[in-house]
């Protein structure tokens, strides 16, 4: 009984009496494996805290800049359809900064509420018909002429096909399409990624038989992960793929830099958390491995 405690006291930091020395090629293996299931839960979490949560979205969309730059493109597509023959002078725009703001929180909502239509072009018309009517009847025109009738109509027909080739945009369907199937896809990487880590941890402490060397193997598997979403982040920084992809997209360009700065950004934040997680765990191994070596 002595000699046995005198085993386990010189085995500084270890939980179990070992008859045998863990297999180092084992534990290497469940360490691999650790760190695809890390990798899927990193994913996961920073998909959850950016791009597949609304209020994270909104409110990276939803700014005072990106809703004037909207305001800016619809008004001077919009106003391009007033001619000389209107009847009136056109003072001020025909669709105002906090239409465009509650239509663009509308398409939000319904993107996340998983909706066939982002937003009823109808509703854009009628807004953009109602202030050109307010304009006209303030400017004393005769709305009920057969003349002014006959240009309203024109006027009505020429925005709505502006207005639908605008919410019909392929980049905003494309976008709506992916955001679907990447919650489906995200949530289950989230879930299983931490189940699986979960499960594989515990297989980690068993096959390593002391805290510290499972400390060194966790350590291992949070850094190396960390490490390669953090290159990933500098490499897309680098390209500029970003800033490229938002100058083929016309006037969204300003929505495309602000998100997708946004969601790098998120990356990069849980990348250097998880590599924080390594360097701190591969700590906790060191300082263990000084304690074996003087025998505390």
């Amino acid at each position: 009984m002595a000699q046995q405690k005198e085993e386990l006291r010189r085995g500084g930091g270890q939980h179990f009496v070992q008859n045998k020395p863990p297999s180092y090629g084992l534990s290497q293996l469940i360490t691999f494996f650790l760190s695809v299931t890390l990798m899927c839960s990193l994913l996961g979490i920073i998909a959850k805290n950016s791009f597949l949560d609304k209020s994270f979205t909104t409110k990276e969309l939803v700014t005072t800049e990106n809703v004037s730059a909207l305001h800016k493109g619809l008004s001077a597509s919009v106003n391009s359809f007033i001619t000389s023959d209107a009847g009136f002078r056109l003072d001020g725009d025909l669709v105002t900064k906090k239409q465009v703001k509650e239509d663009l929180n509308e398409a939000i909502n319904n993107v996340y509420a998983g909706q066939n239509e982002l937003l009823a072009p109808s509703k854009i018309v009628g807004q953009i018909t109602d202030n050109f009517m307010t304009q006209a009847r303030k400017q004393g025109v005769s709305t009920q002429s057969e003349d002014f009738l006959s240009y309203k109509s024109n006027f009505v027909a020429q925005v709505e096909t502006a207005i639908n080739n605008q919410i019909n945009n392929s980049l905003l369907q494309k976008g709506s399409s992916f955001l679907q199937k990447a919650q489906h896809i995200f949530q289950n990487m989230y879930l299983w990624g931490i189940i699986l880590s979960l499960i594989l941890a515990v297989l980690l402490l068993i096959q390593t038989r002391s805290f510290f060397r499972f400390s060194h193997y966790m350590g291992i598997a949070f850094l190396l992960v960390g490490l390669l979403v953090w290159l990933l982040v500098e490499l897309t920084k680098v390209s500029g793929m970003v800033d490229n992809f938002a100058a083929s997209v016309g006037m969204y360009r300003s929505f495309i830099v602000d998100y997708g700065t946004a969601v790098i950004s998120t990356f990069d934040h849980y990348a250097r958390l998880y590599g924080y997680i390594g360097i701190f765990l591969l700590g906790v191994a060191l300082v263990g491995r000084l304690i074996r070596k003087n025998n505390f």
